[in-house]
C-alpha cells in the first residue's frame, strides 16, 4: 500500500534548526532545462511566476494557473556524485524534465540545457531530514499526487519565509537530488552559465544520459 500525504498542518511543525536544512555554496553545480524558444520562451535564470503549473512544488497560490509576481519558482538538479563515484547532475536532470513521456526528444532546439551556479550560500529546506516526519510527512510528497505536495510546499513557503527552497530526493531517479528556488528579493543565480546550450547541441551527451536511466530517444522535430 502506497503512503498517503495528510494535510499540512504549519500549526504543528517544528522550528527549523540546522538539521533540518541544506546549504549550497557557490561552488555547487545545477543543470536545468528550461524553454528557450517557442511560446513559453524564457531566460536560464529567469523565475517561473506564472502558475501553479502541474510541478510538484509550484508554491503559487491555489486556483487556475495565473501571474503572480510575488510567486516565482526556478528547478534544477543538483550535481553530486554517487556511491561509485558518477556524477549525477545530468542524470537528474534528464530524468526530471521528460519524466512524463521518457523520451528525449533530440531535434527539439525550443528546450537547452544550462549548467549554472549560485551567487551566494542558498538555505533548503532537507526533505530527507527528519523535518518531513516531525511534520507530520512522509515520502509521498516526493512521489504521490503533486497537488497535494504543491499544497504543501504553499504552507512551507508561508511557514518559513527565510529559506531559499527545497530539496529532495529524485523519485524517478534515486541517485540524484533536485531542488526549488522560491524567488527572494536577493539574487539566488550567477550572472553567467558555466554553459548553455540546445538539445541539438548536447546530443553526444544526452544520448549516453537517456540510455543510462532507461529514456528512449526520438528524432522527430
Amino acid at each position: 500500500m502506497s503512503e498517503y500525504l495528510l494535510e499540512p498542518e504549519p500549526a504543528l511543525w517544528p522550528e527549523l534548526d540546522i538539521s533540518h536544512l541544506f546549504t549550497i555554496g557557490e561552488d555547487y553545480l545545477l543543470f536545468r532545462f528550461y524553454p528557450s524558444d517557442g511560446t513559453h520562451k524564457a531566460k536560464w535564470h529567469e523565475f517561473r511566476h506564472w502558475g501553479p503549473t502541474a510541478n510538484r512544488f509550484d508554491h503559487h497560490p491555489d486556483g487556475p494557473p495565473a501571474q503572480h509576481p510575488r510567486h516565482g519558482v526556478w528547478y534544477a538538479a543538483l550535481e553530486e556524485t554517487d556511491k561509485l563515484g558518477d556524477p549525477t547532475g545530468l542524470y537528474t536532470a534528464v530524468a526530471e524534465r521528460f519524466q512524463d513521456s521518457k523520451t528525449v526528444p533530440l531535434n527539439d532546439s525550443t528546450i537547452s540545457l544550462v549548467k549554472c551556479s549560485a551567487s551566494r550560500t542558498l538555505t533548503l529546506l532537507d526533505l530527507e531530514s527528519r523535518w518531513l516526519t516531525q511534520a507530520g510527512g512522509n515520502a509521498a510528497i516526493e512521489s504521490g499526487p503533486r497537488d497535494r505536495s504543491r499544497k504543501w510546499a504553499r504552507a512551507i513557503r508561508a511557514s518559513y519565509p527565510h529559506i531559499d527552497g527545497l530539496i529532495w530526493r529524485s523519485s524517478v531517479y534515486r541517485p540524484g537530488r533536485a531542488i526549488a528556488l522560491w524567488d527572494l528579493p536577493r539574487v539566488a543565480l550567477a550572472r553567467t552559465a558555466k554553459f548553455n546550450r540546445t538539445v541539438p547541441e548536447l546530443s553526444a551527451a544526452l544520448i549516453p544520459a537517456a540510455k543510462h536511466i532507461g529514456y528512449a530517444i526520438s528524432w522527430q522535430p
